[in-house]
């Protein structure tokens, strides 16, 4: 909002009856008060819009149920989809992530690379895609989907668990720490769905939106643990018995619909997720620029003034 608004763009958003919209006012939002459920409401919300930005959803935060999830991030999606076809908006940008791709077998994962459904999240952002593209395909709907890491910056929450535990002291490492992860600065996400939502001529496609190099699991854990001022141990922890819990997890979720504990809690640790940014440079014209120690000072800042470390 406050990208947008900066720029002179006039911008809605839609909030549940109860939610302070002080800072979303303070920044010049028009404020919709509503649910994602009420049809009414996310029809008032699109009257006089010309791109939307879907960004709403259920995370795995919380550990909703397979319901919940597809509630949320499937029945909803499709609500606001036809909400907007109806309105005649130009350029519809559904937010989606980097969890579409699982544990990743042959990194790095572009736009084409398969997806998989290993827990009830995966699953509904899965089908929130399908279901963009289904509205794209059979009715027209200027859509552009965006794929992207968890996000680092003031304001994130994406990071919160792992800044936690490091936070107190004792963490150990899972396996080698030589895997690679993609993290994203907020800044260059934003920039990046700028350019989904005003790029002519790119409907119908599909963008994987991270930093401009992967590092190391072992250089983000030392990272948070310099600007933490905390000590790291020396020992770590085997990888194989997290990854055979992983695996067994995903056979198990996709056979009966239900997750084994904690399952999901170490998928950072197990693989390389690793997302090529090519299409994205090539044809938005991309280009990240944050580093990861200006990302996570960004966060832990945020959360030391929040008093959640």
């Amino acid at each position: 909002v406050r990208r947008l608004t900066s720029e002179g763009i006039g911008v809605k958003a839609l909030v549940r009856p109860g939610s302070d919209t002080a800072n979303l006012e303070r920044h010049g939002a028009y404020v919709v008060r509503g649910s994602l459920m009420d049809e009414q409401a996310v029809a008032a919300l699109m009257r006089g819009c010309e791109v939307t930005y879907h960004l709403a959803g259920l995370t795995s935060r919380t550990s909703p149920t397979r319901g919940d999830c597809l509630r949320a991030n499937v029945d909803v999606t499709e609500r606001v989809a036809n909400a907007a076809l109806t309105a005649g908006v130009k350029r519809f940008v559904h937010c989606s992530s980097a969890v579409v791709y699982g544990v990743i077998d042959k990194p790095p994962v572009d736009e084409a690379s398969p997806t998989r459904s290993d827990s009830p999240y995966a699953e509904s952002k899965v089908m929130g895609e399908e279901a963009i593209r289904r509205a794209h395909r059979l009715n027209g709907l200027p859509a552009i989907i965006a794929r992207f890491p968890g996000v680092l910056g003031y304001g994130s929450v994406s990071w919160i668990g792992l800044l936690r535990a490091i936070g107190k002291g004792g963490f150990r490492l899972i396996g080698s720490g030589r895997n690679r992860t993609h993290t994203v600065h907020v800044s260059d996400l934003l920039e990046g769905l700028t350019l989904c939502g005003t790029v002519p001529g790119i409907e119908g496609r599909t963008y994987n939106l991270a930093s401009d190099h992967p590092v190391t699991v072992s250089d983000l854990v030392n990272t948070i643990a310099a600007e933490l001022g905390v000590t790291l141990s020396g020992m770590r922890l085997p990888a194989l018995p997290y990854a055979m819990l992983h695996r067994l997890n995903g056979l198990t979720y996709r056979s009966t619909g239900r997750e084994l504990p904690r399952a999901n809690t170490y998928e950072l640790f197990l693989s390389d997720k690793v997302m090529d940014i090519a299409r994205a440079r090539r044809e938005l014209g991309y280009a990240p620029t944050f580093t990861l120690v200006a990302g996570l000072r960004d966060t832990i800042r945020r959360h030391v003034e929040l008093g959640e470390l």
